[in-house]
């Protein structure tokens, strides 16, 4: 199971690099300055930011002791604080 959020986790951050590669690229267009490029690149790296919570999340008991689960959801709600 943390194979297939990897791999996810990995997709979302590779189309928000893009988008920001993008965004970087396209920054002198008209449309990208009435979009504000500094609010877009906040959103970029704010769904990087949640994409995190996937692999957090993607731990089940299976395969992690129960003091591993218990850190993995309190280290999510933490890292958002701090960020």
């Amino acid at each position: 199971m943390f194979l297939c959020a990897f791999s996810h986790f990995s997709r979302l951050v590779g189309l928000a690099v893009l988008a920001g590669v993008l965004l970087y690229v396209y920054r002198n267009k008209k449309i990208i300055g009435i979009a504000q490029p500094f609010f877009l690149a906040l959103v970029i790296f704010g769904s990087m930011v949640d994409a995190t919570s996937i692999l957090f999340m993607s731990r089940d008991n299976r395969d992690y002791a129960d003091r591993q689960l218990d850190f993995a959801c309190v280290a999510w709600p933490g890292k958002l604080r701090h960020v």
